[in-house]
């Protein structure tokens, strides 16, 4: 039975899963598989696909939650947890403590600084100075490794900000990068 919930979630349309998300909500979907041997480990991954599917952001958060008791050490999980937190309305400060989680765990895998360099030039002018240093640094390591999508990712996020904004971190960015690199060009800066 899990098998099969693995593999059909995320390839079907939440509708289908109507009767699902009902019972998930209420918090009964999962309950007696939580302790069972071999498929335990298994669950937290499930609910979070489970919560997508349905789209309710508070279950989204608590399945993050849920992922990171039982791999407190994925940097992916806590930027996850970050994203959606700032999707809920938290504060800066307490979205910027879940991201820091994210660095203290995940702090050069280069798919993971991407992810959160992407998401932190996005809010970049609620950050304190630290966090916008931290992800300008991610981005000067990562950014001659990027692929065209993920510049172009970039690019839409710089598009996006004022023209002040951009010059801040094009300036910012100076010391950091060759000014005439390529995929400093190619976003915009």
């Amino acid at each position: 039975m899990i098998d099969l919930l693995e593999r059909r979630l995320p390839a079907e349309p939440a509708a289908r899963h109507e009767h699902a998300c009902r019972v998930h909500a209420t918090g009964g979907l999962f309950q007696p598989l939580r302790a069972a041997i071999g498929v335990a480990g298994r669950m937290p991954r499930l609910e979070y696909a489970l919560a997508a599917a349905c789209g309710d952001p508070a279950a989204i958060e608590a399945s993050i939650e849920n992922m990171l008791a039982t791999t407190p050490t994925s940097g992916r999980g806590w930027l996850a947890l970050a994203r959606m937190r700032w999707r809920r309305g938290a504060s800066i400060a307490q979205v910027v403590d879940v991201v820091q989680m994210s660095n203290l765990t995940a702090p050069r895998e280069a798919e993971i600084m991407i992810l959160r360099a992407q998401f932190l030039v996005a809010i970049w002018e609620l950050l304190p100075d630290a966090e916008q240093k931290r992800a300008l640094g991610q981005l000067a390591e990562v950014g001659p490794a990027l692929d065209p999508s993920q510049i172009a990712e970039f690019k839409a996020i710089f598009a996006a900000k004022p023209a002040e904004t951009r010059d801040v971190i094009k300036g910012r960015l100076e010391g950091r990068v060759a000014m005439d690199s390529v995929w400093l060009r190619a976003m915009g800066l």
